[in-house]
């Protein structure tokens, strides 16, 4: 055999044996990856790799539009992306502290706020975010120190009138609070009339004492979300008056809100050690129990502050129904839900967790239908609550009712990836194979990616395509 025939055959079965392997891998990932029926990238991911250049502008732009949208994690992402390919533009470390301000991220946001600020030292914005991250660490005395320059500007005021007022400068600080009441900036004005009432309720008062003023000053700063100054003036009040029952509630909120649930825990039980009929008192206590998942404690609390009258039932009954779920006590979960449905039904999607309670938890298919029946009369032009009936008929096994409020369920809304789901799962009992892998395929790609249906449903799909595994 000449050497170019045998190069021509080796060529041939080079390519022959490639093709097996991209055979065999494309064939194991369909059988493998149960969460991805197609493993490919989409035409607009491909398309994006290709057309947008990963440049510092594209990373403001896009950080931009990711804050706009709210999702504030992402936009940091672009931000830091940013700032790594251009060390000495300010601007990426400015937006990226201001969106750890807005997180609450506040050590970050005072570093990348600080790299800002060495970079364009003489920005009045930069230096007013510094000042408040400053301020939300504590650090009062840095935080003045970047405010005083910034004569004239009316936010920077603000903000020294607040720290004014918790270092016990009264008089300046009315003095500033009262020359911002009329400021064009409705915000400004707002907050400081505000503070400005505090002042002038104080002043009404023949024996208002220092320490009432300043408790009235920390429940401003409360209303504000500052829970720095929040802490820093309940602390100071509370060492002078430990009895102060209102301002141990403050402390407490303060790190409830913070996420020092301890904190919070000791706060609000010696502001009931004070009064213990008071009812938020028990119902913070409850949350900051929920928050350290002390279930069993926060069932207690909440109770306490249902005896003793707080009058907002339904947030309580959202918590006692899953304090109830965490420790599986589903009755009792499945009764709060119920409760919940009573006071507040807004719609059918309220009914998903209780009627899965019913279904997985309690096995009791009887009250489960009740409540899909409740959510198809109260809600019946929802495809979610045909969707919900057709899930409990499949459960039941009453297949052709399940089917006909699958059917409904897709006439309402053809985009409803559950309402697939169901139908998929009809088909699949008809034995009707290609058009229940159809369904569920359809599920799946409608399905969001913190949906379960999507993983439900490639699951279904691929137990379809390979019987045999």
């Amino acid at each position: 055999m000449k050497k170019s025939s045998l190069l021509e055959v080796l060529v041939v079965l080079t390519g022959l044996v490639l093709m097996a392997a991209a055979l065999y891998f494309i064939l194991m990932g369909g059988q493998n990856g149960s969460a991805n029926l197609n493993s490919l990238p989409s035409l607009s991911e491909k398309n994006e790799r290709v057309r947008v250049p990963i440049s510092y502008e594209n990373r403001i732009k896009k950080g931009d539009q990711l804050k706009e949208a709210d999702l504030l994690e992402l936009a940091a992402n672009e931000y830091a992306f940013a700032a790594d390919i251009s060390k000495d533009s300010p601007l990426a470390y400015h937006r990226l502290g201001e969106t750890y301000l807005t997180l609450g991220e506040n050590e970050k946001a005072a570093r990348q706020l600080e790299l800002a600020l060495n970079l364009d030292p003489q920005n009045t914005q930069i230096n007013l975010d510094l000042a408040k991250a400053k301020m939300r660490l504590s650090l009062f005395d840095e935080a003045i120190a970047l405010l005083e320059p910034l004569q004239n500007n009316q936010e920077a005021t603000l903000f020294i009138a607040m720290i004014q007022a918790y270092f016990g400068d009264h008089n300046n600080a009315e003095k500033n609070f009262k020359s911002l009441t009329q400021s064009e900036n409705e915000s400004i004005s707002s907050i400081a009339n505000t503070f400005a009432k505090d002042y002038d309720t104080h002043n009404e008062k023949l024996d208002g004492s220092v320490i009432y003023l300043e408790a009235l000053i920390t429940e401003s700063y409360a209303m504000l979300r500052e829970y720095a100054l929040v802490r820093a003036m309940a602390e100071r009040i509370l060492n002078a008056a430990p009895d102060y029952r209102d301002v141990w509630k403050l402390l407490g909120y303060a790190e409830l809100k913070t996420e020092n649930h301890q904190a919070a825990e000791d706060a609000f039980k010696a502001g009931l050690a004070i009064d213990e009929l008071k009812p938020e008192m028990h119902y913070f206590l409850g949350e900051s129990h929920f928050k350290q998942e002390e279930y069993e404690e926060a069932i207690l609390a909440f109770e306490r502050a249902l005896l003793t009258g707080f009058e907002e039932e339904l947030e309580i009954h959202r918590f006692l129904a899953d304090s109830y779920s965490s420790l599986e006590r589903f009755e009792e979960a499945l009764s709060s839900h119920e409760k919940i449905l009573k006071i507040d039904s807004k719609s059918a999607e309220q009914f998903i967790s209780p009627i899965w309670i019913a279904l997985s938890a309690l096995e009791d298919y009887d009250r489960a239908l009740s409540l899909a029946l409740d959510a198809s009369d109260q809600f019946p032009e929802e495809a979610m609550s045909s969707n919900l009936l057709s899930w409990v008929y499949i459960e039941r096994k009453e297949w052709a009712a399940a089917e006909n409020a699958a059917q409904k369920a897709l006439n309402l809304d053809p985009n409803l990836a559950e309402a697939h789901f169901n139908y998929g799962q009809v088909l699949e009992e008809k034995n009707d194979t290609q058009a229940a892998k159809n369904a569920y395929k359809e599920a799946y790609e409608l399905a969001a990616l913190d949906n379960a249906i999507k993983n439900m449903a490639a699951e279904k799909f691929n137990s379809l395509s390979n019987p045999t595994q």
